[in-house]
């Protein structure tokens, strides 16, 4: 097919079609001086085509200087743009026919002599026989132009040697200006331009235009549109004479049957920079009547450069792999600078997913990263093309590091990508060692400094897992990422082939529902109004994912698959806007029934993700701040330090918030004294001296920033919480010492509960600590300190499981004989199955949504019972606040070496600074009614019952109880008040309630406040106000 159509000459179309174009040229003041390149790298082809024209009446000057070609390589240029997807497609579907813009007549033989009504122009074969082997040959061609309308640039030179084909772009020399206008209406797609910029002020360029549109449905009536660049949608006229583009070169025909309607056009006039620029300007495509009614518009916006860095600072090598990327029109240079390798690597690529965190002394992400990135599926073992290397496999492309001892080189990739779909942000840098060709040395593609947004779904029955999403902040036309990590419960058999999409709805009410779960989703999110229920609907998307309702993640990416361990997945999105008018912050992912079944199963809000960002505060001598965006970027250490007098010698970050003494959080087990020089992961976690080369003992003021690779504010072995510490010169001693506290935001507060345990097996106290955000942000990962010590009458024990039970405790905490009884099971709201051994090997810390939510010791460590046990960790799933609140139940504590017996148990109560208050109920009420009245007048205050939890406690009078409120946050006070009046007026808006004369108001103790609304009433189970 594709044979028949490069070989064969084309259309004809006179002489007049030449001169036009000539005098074109000819007519600017400036220089036509042009040079366009086809940079050629496949797997056995390599080397450069270069044209070139010094003025617009001259003759082109293509130089050929290839290596790796047999005697009979053909070879030419088409008269359409090759597709950014890797896959090296060179079927005139997508890169169109021999370029021939005279339109000669198919089936008339070559005359050299008269080339002009003879040969196709891109015919290159016919023109000058096959394509030169061996060093370089230069030919004079007086049919080809670089300039004016008719420009060969950003068409396709296209090689076939025997059956393999190879296609590149043809791109100017030199520095581009590139822009795209995302086209949104009945006609979907993109604009994309590109300008060389001139060397002189005295000359100019031309500018492509690269237009791939389609129609959003395939029954419409339009075929042909006018088309210009305006100030703005609605405007009435073309920006500037130069903005006419109908007149410039033709109308646009749009296909509607069609899923991609590519053409290509080159514009001697349509300037990118200066004061002509189209930048910030809109592409209008509009009907060709009389009515001219707006099909399409999008505006005109600069690409920037992308830049990507795998930061390396482990097992002893330092460096980094930096990839830059102008434009998804240009190849990807690669930077490898990698110092100490000592002979020790062997290969390296870029891998599927992005490095996860570190969970024990013996774990190593670096195994967790997938296969080699290799989006068109490649036969990694047979090559059988020029270039059919998988994408990822950097080895193979450019050499491996085997017996190097460093390296530090430039590479050019053409087919890798850091935009649109087959980008590979986010992805991940493994380099292999010599020792049993293991994963080595590993590190994510991340910005090194562009803000982002990132969002979260969190599945929690009966599939669990996370799905993450990343955007550029502020730019909903950017390419999103998206990385999926999920599983079974335990209560399914593994599935496949599962849709999922964005659906219009986050306020989600029957998650848990045994039927109907997940209505209150509501449907796809669908703002284009796509018809999904048209015949060819799937097919086109499948095709063109500009045509697929934006929440169709499904179609567009592939199902998924859920299994009884975790499953990954990540993708690169090109129409997933985290912000603008169609973002999707806020709804929700909906996972329907198994082989594409449209039961819904599983569903989650869409919540955006608060930074982790911590700072201590160390009073007169400064501060020290950490950032880190997710756990699998870079955390970045800010030191803000002052009045050092030369006293201080080192930083530290210990184990638990307390700071003497100064115990070094050190979770990966690594030698303390790592020798100066050393990687970040060779030193203990806290200790910041030795891994960031910090010189204390000769400054006075030390303001630096440094990357540590090896300090995560995420996870079980998160620093936040712990104590940072300056240390004297003199005898070692603590200069000052401050808890790393999480870094607050506006609309955010903080949320602590406490379960204190008075013996008689263990004594001390388990404090819960969390920062709810707004409804945007959701909440963080929840704090968790344990100060446990023994009764001097009692013997060490070790390895006590631990959890939050279901209910608190009622008056058995010291019992002889079922102790603890009282507060029934785990607390497992999402009723996963705990049937061992599944869930004692599922349920663990890279897969916390699979534990019960109480299953603290699952998720991170058992308690030790000694003279003074001291355990900080983080628990990534325990909330304090909303409907599975764990305020208000217990913690138990089991018996040693991990048996099942009930040994001390506490109840779950804030904390924080409150404003408190007491109403007295009925002594001889039941429990259905006190819960009606809680829930009048809770009603009544805030309107939200799933907060609410209180405890039963005597006041003193013969046949009342108190109930006590705790009133957290904004407007806590004025609230009290509130209680106060309603129950004083007998006011209707408390319901059912009635103030007996018996039970009259207690009265108010004052507290301090910190922010927003939180009511706890302690002992009612929440799980009674949910429904």
């Amino acid at each position: 097919m594709i044979k028949s159509i490069l070989w064969k000459e084309c259309l004809t179309c006179t002489f007049l079609h030449f001169l036009i174009t000539l005098l074109a040229c000819l007519t600017l003041t400036a220089r036509c001086d042009n040079t366009i390149v086809a940079n050629i790298d496949g797997e056995t082809i390599k080397g450069k085509i270069t044209f070139k024209q010094s003025a617009p009446s001259s003759s082109v000057n293509i130089t050929v200087s290839l290596n790796g070609l047999n005697s009979t390589a053909r070879w030419g240029i088409t008269s359409g743009f090759i597709d950014n997807n890797g896959d090296n497609d060179c079927s005139s579907s997508n890169i169109g026919s021999i370029y021939n813009p005279h339109r000669v007549p198919l089936g008339v033989t070559c005359d050299m002599q008269n080339q002009l009504t003879t040969c196709p122009v891109g015919n290159l074969t016919s023109r000058y026989g096959f394509i030169p082997t061996h060093g370089q040959i230069t030919f004079q061609d007086t049919l080809l132009n670089l300039s004016g309308n008719l420009s060969i640039a950003g068409r396709t030179m296209i090689i076939q040697d025997n059956s393999k084909w190879l296609c590149v772009r043809l791109l100017g020399s030199g520095v581009a200006i590139v822009m795209s206008s995302r086209m949104h209406g009945q006609i979907q797609g993109r604009v994309l331009f590109h300008q060389v910029q001139p060397i002189t002020s005295s000359s100019t360029s031309i500018t492509t235009l690269y237009l791939s549109l389609a129609a959003l449905h395939s029954y419409e009536n339009n075929r042909v549109y006018q088309w210009q660049i305006r100030d703005t949608c609605n405007s009435s006229a073309a920006y500037a004479p130069n903005g006419e583009l109908t007149s410039k070169h033709a109308y646009l025909s749009v296909d509607p049957t069609l899923t991609k309607n590519k053409l290509l056009i080159n514009d001697r006039d349509l300037p990118l920079n200066g004061s002509r620029s189209i930048e910030g300007k809109y592409v209008v495509l509009f009907t060709n009547d009389s009515s001219k009614t707006i099909k399409s518009c999008g505006i005109v916006k600069r690409i920037h450069r992308k830049i990507l860095e795998a930061t390396v600072n482990s097992q002893g090598v330092t460096g980094s792999i930096r990839l830059e990327q102008n434009s998804e029109l240009d190849p990807v240079r690669l930077h490898v600078m990698l110092n100490n390798l000592n002979g020790l690597a062997t290969t390296y690529g870029i891998y599927q997913y992005p490095v996860g965190l570190k969970l024990s002394p013996t774990d190593n992400p670096c195994r967790r990263l997938g296969q080699i990135y290799n989006p068109t599926n490649m036969n990694i073992n047979q090559h059988s093309a020029m270039n059919l290397l998988p994408i990822g496999d950097l080895s193979g492309k450019f050499g491996n590091l085997t017996n190097q001892l460093g390296v530090n080189s430039s590479f050019l990739h053409y087919q890798l990508q850091l935009f649109g779909e087959f980008s590979v942000v986010g992805r991940s840098i493994a380099i292999r060692s010599s020792s049993a060709n293991r994963d080595w040395i590993c590190s994510t593609l991340n910005y090194p400094s562009l803000p982002l947004i990132k969002a979260q779904v969190r599945l929690v029955f009966p599939v669990v897992g996370n799905i993450i999403f990343t955007q550029y902040r502020d730019d909903p036309y950017a390419d999103t990422s998206i990385y999926i990590t999920i599983s079974q419960s335990g209560r399914d058999s593994p599935s496949v082939n599962h849709n999922w999409h964005v659906h219009t709805q986050g306020y989600l009410t029957d998650t848990m529902s045994t039927s109907g779960r997940c209505a209150s989703a509501a449907g796809h999110y669908n703002p284009s109004n796509v018809n999904i229920s048209a015949s060819d609907y799937k097919a086109r998307c499948k095709a063109n994912p500009i045509l697929c309702e934006l929440g169709d993640l499904s179609t567009r990416q592939g199902g998924i698959s859920i299994g009884d361990q975790v499953n990954r997945y990540y993708y690169n999105d090109i129409n997933t806007p985290l912000s603008g008018k169609n973002s999707i912050l806020g709804r929700s992912v909906v996972v329907h029934a198994k082989q594409y079944g449209a039961g819904r199963i599983s569903c989650g809000k869409i919540m955006e993700i608060s930074v982790g960002h911590a700072t201590a505060d160390l009073n007169q001598y400064g501060k020290i701040s950490f950032q880190q965006v997710d756990p699998a970027a870079i955390t970045i250490v800010n030191l803000n330090l002052k009045n050092l007098n030369s006293e201080v010698s080192a930083s530290y970050i210990g184990s638990t918030p307390k700071c003497d003494p100064i115990d070094i959080f050190n979770p990966f087990q690594k030698v303390p004294s790592a020798i100066e020089g050393s990687t970040n992961d060779q030193y203990p976690v806290g200790n910041l001296t030795g891994k960031l080369g910090i010189k204390l003992n000769h400054a006075l003021v030390l303001i630096e920033k440094f990357q540590d690779t090896n300090l995560p504010l995420f996870g079980t072995e998160s620093v936040i919480g712990r104590s940072v510490a300056l240390i004297g010169i003199a005898n070692n001693e603590i200069k000052q010492c401050a808890t790393l506290q999480r870094t607050q935001i506006p609309g955010s507060f903080v949320v602590s509960g406490i379960a204190i345990f008075k013996g008689p097996a263990a004594i001390g106290s388990i404090t819960l600590t969390q920062t709810i955000y707004s409804k945007r942000y959701g909440s963080s990962e929840t704090t968790i300190f344990i100060q446990i010590r023994r009764n001097q009458s009692l013997p060490i024990t070790i390895q006590h499981n631990w959890h939050v039970h279901e209910s608190p405790v009622n008056n058995d905490a010291t019992a002889s004989q079922g102790r603890c009884a009282s507060t029934e099971g785990h607390y497992n709201p999402f009723m996963v199955n705990v049937t061992k051994p599944a869930y004692t090997q599922q349920c663990n810390r890279g897969n916390y949504l699979r534990c019960e939510v109480g299953d603290s010791s699952g998720k991170s460590e058992q308690i030790n019972i000694t003279d003074n046990f001291q355990y900080l960790t983080t628990d990534s799933y325990l909330p304090l606040s909303g409907v599975y609140t764990v305020l208000g139940r217990s913690i138990v504590i089991h018996a040693a070496n991990s048996g099942g017996g009930r040994i001390a148990c506490a109840d779950i109560i804030p904390q924080v600074g409150n404003h408190s208050a007491l109403i007295t109920l009925p002594n001889t009420a039941s429990k259905k009614y006190n819960t009606t009245i809680l829930k009048s007048i809770i009603k009544a205050i805030v309107g939200n019952s799933y907060d609410i939890v209180y405890p039963t406690s005597s006041s003193g009078k013969k046949d009342c109880q108190d109930v006590k409120f705790y009133l957290i946050g904004y407007n806590a006070a004025s609230r009290t008040s509130l209680i106060y009046s309603l129950i004083r007026s007998n006011s209707s808006r408390l319901g059912d309630y009635i103030p007996l004369q018996v039970c009259s108001v207690i009265g108010s103790s004052q507290a301090p406040l910190p922010s927003l609304l939180l009511i706890s009433i302690f002992s009612l189970l929440c799980s009674l106000f949910v429904h």
